[in-house]
């Protein structure tokens, strides 16, 4: 036989030999199951049930299995973890030659695991620590064999592991926390790789559910991608690495998001980097890059996110948040870009680019994310239709005279307690130019400031040829937060501002106000203050006046000289005050002076049906004026109710008051009838009252005269 023949022959017979020298020793590896039980529960203090079979096979791969396993407690009679069946393929060659265990395959299906937390916060996995009493001859033996492990190392054989591929199937995680009332369930229906190695690159393709038992939100989630280690063991990548999500919750519709990353992260460097990673939501497109260092510390990180051009109403309704607008094409064209850093515990957002239809906003925001959140910001935009992004108006029949609007508000948080406790707040916002439906704005600077209970707002405007500032101070550490506040309106064309045609002139207002606690409906009961106004060179509509002036003048036969001024009254200035005591609703006074003329009321304001209801007496002085007035009605005081919606121009609401009135005239005929007699003031009454007016005289006179 020549001397190759007889090589191989002796490999092939050594081959056989070592096979079948396997199998009588591992041939029935089921007798171990007791001893191997044992040996588990000494060495962790958890018990090992091995109900099923433990079993070879022998034509390659070579694979054991095992069956129907469980894990118990001392605690629980359930099982804390149990899986149907478990297997390992093993490579034959580099087992009988190389002493190296080589794995083709781990596939495990049926694992479940049960996880509880009792009332005092105690899981049902947490046991005694098992003392060196209780291990035993194990401890001996494992002395033994970590001692032959010692030798077996120190002959230089050492073992290498490599796996084929791992294929999990059917898992199950449930989690139960008593102490938070939490409740989760995992369900892995497949988590499936490719071969793991080092060095190697291989496929990820993973199927699972998490549910939320309290909240009933449900997330399918799929898991797609490739993923590699090098041999160092120090550094993994990501390629195309997809994390698909759909979310869905009792009464909402789902959510779909998919989240795909490429990157590295090295644990020797304690560095991570991610890169043409994106997340995609409905039309949004959100690619983002992050570098990271000391990430198993102080964690820093830099980076750029940014979303081209998206529909924000689809992004809003994909999230079961639709939103309908005034301008239907308002939000529809939205872009966003930014630089990211910072660490942890802060987020900080620079060069930010935000575009929003035709607007643009501009700046840099810091998140805190500490035990109080914290938000600083530095935030301009150039200019918007701020209308443009407010709900559909509906339509509704307009109120104008003494009508009375049907609207009713609903009651709203004017200092919102809760989040401003909860965070500090210290920024600045501007804009260049708003509009808001008809109403115009330039120069807008907003200064909000926000900690340890104490809120200070500073904001300024130009408008209609003047300025505007507020300035709001609330302090709600207490009970009951308490607000002042000033505002100040300088040079404003009031016509155009209030878009009231009975009053024309420039305002110049100072108000002071204060009240307590955070609600709307708390504000209009304990709002106190005063106002003080001054209107130039500007025109009132007295036409209510001369409709009172014109029945006088016929019951006394005279001429007050008022029927003859102007409709709108022209005067250099305007001076008054507006009180407010205890409230808007009741307990307000209005006291006003214009040329020779005294103007006083009292009233209040329904806030919540959007309306008011006042009293007002316009009483005529004997001092100088550019309009005369006959000495018979100085000093007589002209009536006039206003009441109806808030909308309305005045001069719609206010009419002259029938009851005063009445008494008013009554007292005049009274004296008329005692001079003149009755037949000779209805002929005058006849002759000189308007013809409009008459009717309405002779009713106000009907009861005096019979």
């Amino acid at each position: 036989m020549s001397r190759p023949l007889i090589i191989v022959s002796t490999l092939v017979g050594l081959i056989v030999v070592g096979i079948v020298g396997l199998m009588v020793v591992l041939d029935n590896p089921s007798a171990y199951k007791q001893r191997i039980s044992t040996a588990f529960e000494s060495q962790t203090g958890y018990g090992l049930q091995i109900n099923g079979d433990i079993e070879w096979q022998y034509f390659p791969p070579i694979a054991i299995a095992l069956k129907d396993v469980a894990v118990t407690t001392p605690k629980s009679a359930a099982p804390l973890a149990s899986l149907k069946s478990a297997s390992v393929d093993l490579k034959l060659l580099p087992l009988i030659f190389g002493g190296s265990v080589e794995v083709s395959g781990l596939s495990i299906d049926g694992l479940t695991v049960n996880a509880e937390v009792d009332a005092a916060g105690e899981g049902n996995w947490e046991v005694s620590e098992v003392t060196e009493a209780e291990t035993g001859t194990a401890s001996s033996t494992s002395e033994s064999s970590d001692s032959t492990a010692t030798n077996d190392a120190s002959s230089d054989n050492s073992m290498s592991v490599d796996i084929g591929g791992i294929d999990i199937t059917n898992a199950n995680v449930n989690y139960l926390d008593k102490s938070t009332n939490s409740h989760y369930v995992l369900t892995l229906s497949q988590f499936r790789t490719g071969p793991l190695g080092t060095g190697i690159t291989t496929d990820i393709n993973s199927n699972l559910k998490v549910e939320d038992k309290i909240s009933q939100l449900i997330a399918d989630v799929e898991l797609t991608g490739k993923a590699a280690i090098n041999e160092s063991l120090d550094e993994f990548t990501l390629e195309n690495f997809t994390i698909a999500s759909t979310v869905t919750q009792a009464d909402s519709a789902p959510i779909t998001t998919t989240v795909r990353m490429n990157g590295k992260v090295n644990t020797s460097t304690g560095t991570a980097k991610l890169n043409n990673s994106e997340l995609t939501l409905a039309e949004l497109k959100l690619a983002f890059g992050i570098d990271a260092t000391d990430i198993f510390g102080a964690t820093k990180f830099t980076g750029n996110i940014s979303a081209p051009t998206f529909n924000a109403k689809t992004l809003l309704a994909a999230l079961d948040s639709p939103m309908t607008t005034e301008n239907p094409q308002a939000l529809t064209e939205v872009s966003l870009n930014a630089d990211i850093n910072g660490s942890l515990d802060q987020i900080k957002l620079t060069n930010l680019k935000l575009n929003m239809d035709q607007s643009k906003l501009d700046g840099d925001i810091t998140i805190t994310l500490a035990a109080k959140t914290g938000i600083n910001f530095n935030l301009a935009v150039d200019s918007i239709i701020a209308s443009d992004y407010l709900e559909p108006t509906t339509e509704t029949t307009s109120t104008s005279g003494a009508a009375a609007s049907t609207a009713v508000i609903a009651d709203s948080e004017v200092i919102p307690v809760t989040d401003l406790k909860d965070t500090n707040i210290d920024g600045t916002f501007t804009i260049a130019k708003v509009q808001y439906e008809t109403w115009n704005a330039t120069n807008i600077k907003l200064k909000l400031k926000n900690q340890d209970g104490q809120l200070s707002v500073t904001s300024s405007a130009d408008a209609y040829t003047g300025s505007i500032t507020l300035n709001l101070a609330s302090n709600y550490a207490g009970k009951t937060p308490s607000t002042t506040s000033a505002f100040t309106v300088t040079g404003i064309d009031i016509t155009k501002a209030l878009e009231f045609d009975s009053i024309t002139g420039t305002l110049e207002l100072n108000a002071n106000h204060t009240f307590k606690g955070n609600m709307m409906s708390q504000l209009v009961d304990s709002l106190n203050g005063q106002s003080t106004f001054k209107i130039a060179d500007g025109t009132l509509d007295v036409r209510p006046i001369k409709k009172i002036a014109a029945i006088v003048d016929g019951l006394q036969g005279s001429s007050s000289g008022i029927a003859e001024w102007p409709d709108m009254l022209p005067f250099a200035f305007l001076t008054g005050d507006h009180n407010f005591k205890v409230g808007i609703s009741k307990n307000q006074s209005l006291n006003a002076s214009i040329e020779n003329m005294r103007i006083s009321g009292t009233g209040g304001i329904n806030y919540f049906a959007n309306t008011l209801a006042y009293d007002l007496e316009t009483t005529l002085l004997a001092t100088s004026g550019q309009f005369k007035v006959s000495p018979k009605l100085t000093g007589v005081r002209f009536p006039l109710h206003c009441a109806g919606s808030l909308d309305a121009d005045p001069i719609d609401l206010c009419l002259p008051d029938r009851s005063a009135i009445t008494k008013m005239i009554t007292e005049l005929a009274t004296q008329e009838i005692k001079r003149q007699g009755t037949e000779a003031l209805k002929k005058k009454l006849e002759e000189q009252v308007p013809d409009e007016l008459k009717d309405k005289a002779k009713d106000l006179l009907k009861g005096l005269f019979n």
